[in-house]
């Protein structure tokens, strides 16, 4: 088949033919054929990562990546060298190009000094400038609500990885919202079991966020009216879906949370049911011990004068 020019004007998304000439007929890589559609993200793996995302999802089988350990150039060494002393580990040098083994033999035979998997782990995080948690109590108490409903929380070295999986612009938003302000937030498509395809998002902040991570901080937000209401909210804005309905003549809204933690579930009730409100619950619990696998709990609010919702 005959190679398109360089200057050919490609149209994205791409169709199946155009991505079998460049990444088969022309062997171009993913990044390369990224750089073609003219894909600009704030992370180059980003656009990479789109391109292998369209191969596979075009029936287009990955190369071998022996073909591209095989071709290993001292100009490509030349940019791992940069990148290794820059801080970038092992792994994010290799990429989807390489092997993380080969990238070190070569680094090796150039005399490196190749740090050990915890200083390579404090470099990778220690890139960017990242600014502490403001202290603001009811802040806190929503940022583990929200956390322990929809993200995956965890020591990253001497940071807090906090990252998100979603279809939702909406929640996207949400997060870059919440840490833009505290560290840099790295956004790229994943493949998904259940829909297919979503976006990913990971922000690592510094040690003032450890209190995700930290299950004394998740007793601690049922101990005051104030502190519960805020996880509430963000739990509800993570977990919970709400519909407006009339019964006995009176509206109101209906609240739902559902969430695989039935311990959480069970704590939710019991608060609502001290502030007075009346919870049906739903929850799963093991055929050998009392302890809740997961549950639902669903509660109204009331629909007061003046058409706003009651204040939680």
């Amino acid at each position: 088949m005959e190679a398109a020019p360089e200057g050919e004007k490609l149209v994205w998304p791409p169709k199946a033919e155009d991505l079998r000439r460049l990444y088969i007929d022309e062997r171009l890589s993913a990044a390369k054929i990224a750089a073609r559609y003219g894909l600009k993200y704030a992370r180059p793996k980003t656009a990479e990562s789109t391109v292998l995302y369209h191969l596979k999802r075009n029936g287009i089988t990955r190369r071998d990546k022996a073909d591209h350990v095989r071709k290993v150039t001292e100009g490509m060494v030349d940019g791992w060298v940069k990148r290794y002393e820059a801080g970038e580990s092992l792994k994010q040098i290799a990429g989807e190009e390489a092997n993380h083994v080969t990238v070190f033999n070569h680094l090796r035979k150039r005399g490196l000094q190749l740090r050990d998997k915890v200083e390579a782990q404090i470099a990778a995080v220690s890139k960017h400038e990242k600014h502490p948690f403001n202290g603001d109590s009811n802040l806190k108490s929503y940022l583990i609500g929200i956390s322990k409903g929809d993200y995956w929380v965890t020591s990253h070295g001497r940071a807090t990885r906090v990252r998100l999986g979603t279809t939702h612009p909406a929640m996207s938003a949400l997060f870059r919202d919440l840490f833009r302000e505290h560290g840099p937030i790295y956004e790229y498509p994943k493949l998904a079991r259940l829909t297919g395809f979503e976006w990913s998002l990971d922000c690592d902040l510094d040690s003032s966020f450890e209190f995700l991570t930290d299950a004394t901080e998740l007793v601690r937000v049922f101990e005051s009216k104030d502190s519960f209401i805020n996880f509430l909210a963000g739990f509800f804005d993570a977990e919970g879906s709400i519909y407006y309905h009339n019964k006995n003549g009176r509206g109101s809204f209906e609240c739902s949370i559902a969430n695989s933690d039935g311990e959480t579930i069970g704590r939710i009730v019991t608060a609502l049911s001290n502030l007075g409100y009346h919870p049906k619950t739903r929850l799963e619990e093991s055929t050998s011990k009392r302890i809740y696998r997961g549950g639902e709990v669903i509660f109204d609010l009331a629909y007061v004068e003046g058409g706003t919702l009651e204040t939680w």
